[in-house]
């Protein structure tokens, strides 16, 4: 209790040297899942505790603003001080049962970038890994013409190789990742899946709320690894299904991994330019002022799991790269 007493002050003394120096910029938040609890041991998630306690705290000491507003006021040049905006990733069922509530009740109005091939699965190609590793009862497998068995044969061994197995299918490309999933499924005989995603009257509800529904691709894919006309076929069906499903136009899209160089590049920024986005979201670390590109804007989100000490590395963030 001592530490979190102190973090909230150094806090509070930090953000009022800070107030004179910080104008004209801002922090885009992510974050994923917000759950009541861990539904299986691979989960990583926030606590929906956790969640509605920074909420608090932003509302309280932080100018929270909407993505559209952000974008608004770039163009002005007139970002207040302390200026951050709320993003969540991907499109698990929890944006509309636990993160909506929160933030309907705060009224801040958030974003969400969707995969739109969860709509229509249930999840998406991670969710494939974990249901077949949870569900197996199979003790070993070789996989992937790999020399070495994986072992599966207890609850620690499943978190081991579930790490392996989502690592290596991470970076292929969409064909190669169906072929890897197709191969896990067919060895570890297990085919069920879990409904964690959104449905299209959850999107609908949550837009008339006035959350910020956005594209994030159709499968998740890495763009630089996919050939430009796989790239922009993902990108387009993503806009193209949400703006069908709400019934509005979609200007915002999430790079999925979003470290430019790495996952996207400049090609890909033209592309979503070319579909008619206003602006797009990367992962690098950065702030946001009037002179950012509006198709790569950064995003950084405080690792503390801590309320006051999330807010006290938000302030520095926010100092350091002034």
């Amino acid at each position: 209790m001592l530490g979190k007493t102190i973090d909230y002050w150094l806090f509070r003394c930090y953000r009022t040297v800070l107030s004179n120096f910080l104008s004209n910029q801002a922090t885009i938040l992510m974050f994923h899942r917000v759950q009541l609890g861990r539904e299986t041991d691979f989960d990583e998630y926030t606590s929906a505790d956790e969640f509605r306690q920074k909420m608090i705290l932003l509302k309280r000491h932080f100018n929270v603003i909407s993505l559209p507003s952000l974008i608004s006021l770039m163009k002005i040049n007139k970002i207040p001080p302390f200026s951050v905006v709320v993003t969540i990733d991907d499109g698990y069922e929890d944006g509309y049962s636990i993160i909506t509530p929160i933030l309907d009740e705060l009224d801040i109005k958030g974003a969400f970038f969707i995969a739109t091939e969860g709509i229509e699965k249930g999840g998406l190609w991670n969710d494939r890994i974990i249901d077949s590793i949870m569900n197996t009862n199979t003790a070993e497998v070789r996989l992937f013409n790999q020399a070495t068995k994986i072992n599966l044969s207890t609850v620690d061994a499943k978190l081991r190789s579930w790490k392996i197995i989502h690592d290596r299918c991470k970076f292929l490309t969409l064909n190669e990742r169906d072929n890897a999933l197709d191969e896990l499924e067919s060895k570890l005989n297990t085919r069920g899946r879990r409904n964690s995603f959104l449905s299209k009257s959850q999107l609908c509800e949550m837009h008339n709320a006035g959350m910020t529904i956005g594209a994030h691709t159709h499968r998740h894919p890495i763009l630089s690894i996919e050939t430009n006309e796989s790239a922009y076929m993902e990108i387009r069906k993503s806009k193209n299904t949400l703006e069908k499903i709400i019934n509005s136009e979609v200007k915002y899209f999430a790079y999925p991994n979003g470290k430019f160089g790495r996952d996207f590049n400049n090609t890909h920024k033209t592309m979503v330019k070319e579909l008619g986005f206003e602006a797009a979201l990367a992962t690098d670390i950065g702030l946001v002022n009037s002179s950012t590109d509006l198709m790569c804007l950064p995003r950084f989100t405080p690792w503390d799991k801590e309320p006051a000490s999330f807010a006290l590395r938000l302030c520095h963030h926010l100092y350091k790269l002034k």
